[in-house]
């Protein structure tokens, strides 16, 4: 349900769209979506919805944009791990230290903790990226 226009739902799987409904084109406000079908996930992963729509009076954005946190689907006892993904925030881990050894902080203690915490995180992702 949504008080404000809506151009498309869609369903990812693993971060790729894998079904996209929008609303008929004399839909009232509010807008109804439903999706009721079966999505298949033979190696488990993570799905989730989202919907987009135009600028809006009733959003404070520059367009709508909704998404359902991420439920998760283990099959056969393994999780779905992405290599590619998890390199990515690998990645996005290094920005982070990078941007961390530029900061100013209150304390060395308190920079060391917080650096210790990101290496943490850069070494779980390195795994499973195989790195």
């Amino acid at each position: 349900y949504s008080i404000a226009p809506i151009d498309s739902l869609e369903i990812l799987v693993n971060g790729k769209p894998v079904a996209r409904q929008a609303p008929a084109a004399n839909s009232a406000v509010p807008v109804v979506l439903e999706f009721d079908n079966v999505v298949a996930m033979p190696d488990g992963g993570w799905i989730a919805a989202r919907v987009t729509g135009p600028p809006s009076k009733f959003v404070a954005d520059s367009y709508a944009f909704a998404q359902t946190t991420p439920v998760y689907v283990v099959r056969g006892g393994t999780p779905c791990v992405s290599k590619d993904d998890a390199k990515f925030l690998a990645g996005v881990v290094d920005a982070i230290r990078a941007r961390v050894a530029k900061s100013n902080w209150r304390s060395d203690a308190e920079r060391d903790a917080f650096k210790k915490e990101i290496d943490q995180a850069r070494a779980i992702y390195a795994k499973l990226a195989g790195m």
